[in-house]
């Protein structure tokens, strides 16, 4: 019988298995060929990864790759010393609020108004020896009816 079996082999009609088995046999392989086909399409989807890899590595060199990250470096530390620098000319500025503006329309008076109620305050504060460089008002000039 056995050799019946193996001779028929081929043919639908002869079965090894009983009619559960054959049936869950043949799902088996669906399962299996299903699983074959993705897996021979996952390995061209990495083989097309590794090549374009592959080619990005050549064309991409060591020294390129070294003098764009030193640019970047570069420019990062000239902006750390802009920073540093605008830091060292803020640290002796003062803000002084609730400062009356001056009435007159010269700005050179207004500035030299501000001065002298600056020069007031500082002897106020025992601080005649402090030289004021610049006077600056910030925000814009209130209008006479405000």
């Amino acid at each position: 019988m056995y050799k019946f079996l193996c001779k028929f082999q081929e043919e639908e009609s002869i079965s090894w298995y009983c009619r559960k088995c054959t049936v869950t046999h043949k799902k088996l392989f669906q399962t299996v060929t299903m699983l074959e086909k993705a897996h021979a399409n996952l390995e061209e989807k990495v083989d097309s990864v590794l090549d374009k890899l592959q080619k990005t590595e050549k064309d991409l060199s060591l020294d390129e790759v070294q003098g764009c990250v030193e640019k970047a470096l570069d420019v990062r530390s000239q902006e750390d010393k802009e920073e540093e620098a605008e830091r060292l000319k803020r640290k002796t500025s003062v803000i002084v609020h609730g400062v009356s503006e001056s009435d007159s329309s010269d700005s050179h008076q207004r500035e030299s108004d501000d001065l002298c109620v600056l020069a007031s305050m500082m002897h106020e504060l025992d601080s005649d020896d402090v030289k004021m460089s610049k006077v600056i008002r910030l925000g814009k000039k209130q209008s006479q009816d405000q």
